[in-house]
């Protein structure tokens, strides 16, 4: 458009006349208006071209020129080709996974993202008493283990899975004595202590004219005797009891001699009596008390050790 064409649209716009500076306005305005892409006809209609872009034209390449910051609007940086990391709104945005601090999370008494049996949660808040343990139900709760009946704990009066010397298992009932413990059996049961049991394997008997025996303290007792002796009816005899004599004979040959009274000793067929020791020897005599008859039975005799 030439400037009388400029000029006299200016003119028709201004309805009449006008100054020279605005005609030189009007003319610079018009001027910028064409350089900027608008076109102006002679009837002073103005028309706008605007350029259009198709992604076929954009360059996607690997640059960070134009990326998206916090002060301007731009591409989002090329993705990680990782799935667990996400955009985050930094400054410069990039990708990194997300992290989550305590101080971030809220453990407010709610119920929405507790665990139930669909899905993991957290855990419901502690009812503040021991005596509860978090159970599994369809949605986990704090309760009191059924654990005092047969229903949970077959603990009646059965003895399948009782404890044996080839498998670990429970011990059999209480007989309700003090007095019973539980033996080391093929299949432990209750049973009395005897305190020859438990107590030393020999016993030493103090040497006299009648050595007394208590029968409770062992089952071996041993006699170093100085002259004749007879041991005297022993105490504390029990059914069933053994014990072993060791007479040494201490200087001298000498004779031992059992009391054969009430509670005593007696003989059989086989052994009916005791012969002399020789000096510096030891003889052997085993006894078995038979508590029918209240004797000690004299069923076994070795001598010359």
């Amino acid at each position: 458009m030439s400037d009388r064409a400029v000029l006299a649209m200016i003119q028709s716009f201004l309805g009449g006349s006008t100054s020279s500076e605005e005609v030189l306005l009007f003319q610079e305005l018009a001027r910028r208006l064409i350089l900027s892409g608008l076109a102006i006809n002679s009837s002073g209609t103005i028309s706008v071209t605007i350029p259009v872009f198709t992604e076929s034209a954009l360059s996607l390449s690997d640059v960070t020129t134009n990326n998206v910051t916090s002060t301007q609007h731009g591409f989002a940086p090329k993705s990680p080709g990782d799935a667990t990391q996400f955009l985050n709104g930094g400054a410069t945005p990039g990708w990194s996974v997300p992290s989550v601090a305590d101080s971030a999370v809220t453990f407010t008494d709610i119920t929405t993202g507790d665990v139930t049996s669909t899905k993991h949660g957290y855990t419901p808040k502690t009812p503040a008493d021991t005596t509860k343990f978090l159970r599994g139900g369809a949605t986990a709760d704090w309760a009191v283990p059924p654990v005092t009946t047969d229903v949970t704990l077959m603990s009646s009066d059965v003895t399948t899975n009782d404890v044996t010397s080839t498998k670990h298992g429970f011990a059999p009932k209480s007989p309700g004595s003090a007095a019973q413990f539980l033996n080391g059996a093929a299949t432990p049961a209750f049973a009395t202590i005897k305190s020859y049991d438990v107590v030393p394997a020999t016993v030493t008997l103090t040497d006299g004219a009648t050595p007394a025996l208590d029968a409770s303290l062992g089952r071996h007792f041993r006699l170093a005797a100085a002259g004749d002796r007879t041991i005297a009816v022993p105490t504390n005899a029990v059914a069933g009891m053994k014990i072993t004599l060791e007479h040494f004979a201490s200087g001298g040959a000498r004779t031992l001699a059992l009391n054969t009274g009430a509670g005593g000793f007696r003989y059989g067929t086989d052994i009916t009596a005791l012969s002399q020791t020789a000096s510096g020897k030891t003889d052997y005599i085993g006894c078995i008390y038979n508590a029918t008859d209240s004797f000690w039975d004299v069923i076994a005799y070795s001598k010359g050790y």
